[in-house]
């Protein structure tokens, strides 16, 4: 038997693009996690009668993070995924889609962070990179962007996943994503996971060793 655990967030407000439909899957230990928009005609999809494919049933009673299992002792991992997911729209791959919920604010911070980008390097072509004090051109320190009162943490990290600034230092995210036309910001202290959750709350928490493992929606 596979099976396949389904959560449900479902906000109740007008902002549909925070509601998400979401199927994720462990098998030969490698995790798999899909994002789909939410079918308000039926939120956790129903398998035909005779599809062979299983689920725990649902109480749903108002906005919240709900789950459910899909399990079959006929399909493969792959064949139950496709089979739950069918004619669902997929959202993982949406960077443009960021955290905040408030564009104005984001494009206000991202425009701050550009222009305080565009005047270090102007600066550094004109006196060179070793009278920078050490910061490489176009890398800002979290906590002073925070201080100017033109970006939040949140707002922040909402830019770097859409891959509208990049990220440096030890204490933040180690993205892969290289452009050397962006500006870079620098964490300078460690990156509460808090901040890139919705409300600032988790699901679930769980202690695996010395590693406390924790879920949340973004």
């Amino acid at each position: 038997m596979v099976c396949l655990l389904a959560f449900l967030l479902y906000t109740g407000t007008n902002l549909q693009q925070k509601d998400r439909f979401v199927i994720t899957s462990l098998e030969y230990e490698e995790t798999s996690y899909h994002s789909y928009e939410v079918n308000y005609e039926t939120l956790f999809p129903v398998p035909a009668k005779d599809s062979g494919i299983y689920r725990t049933l649902v109480k749903f009673d108002g906005p919240g993070t709900y789950l459910t299992v899909y399990c079959s002792i006929k399909l493969s991992i792959n064949d139950l995924q496709g089979a739950v997911s069918k004619g669902l729209t997929r959202t993982q791959a949406r960077l443009d889609r960021g955290f905040s919920n408030d564009e104005r604010v984001e494009d206000g911070c991202l425009d701050y962070v550009n222009n305080l980008d565009l005047e270090r390097r102007e600066i550094v072509k004109k006196v060179g990179i070793q009278d920078t004090k050490g910061i490489e051109p176009g890398s800002f320190i979290v906590s002073q962007l925070i201080l100017s009162h033109q970006c939040t943490m949140r707002i922040l990290i909402s830019l770097a996943y859409q891959q509208r600034i990049l990220c440096a230092g030890s204490y933040g995210f180690t993205p892969t994503y290289r452009d050397a036309r962006l500006p870079t910001i620098e964490f300078d202290e460690p990156l509460k996971i808090a901040a890139t959750v919705l409300d600032g709350q988790m699901i679930i928490r769980q202690t695996v060793l010395i590693r406390e493992e924790a879920l949340g929606w973004s």
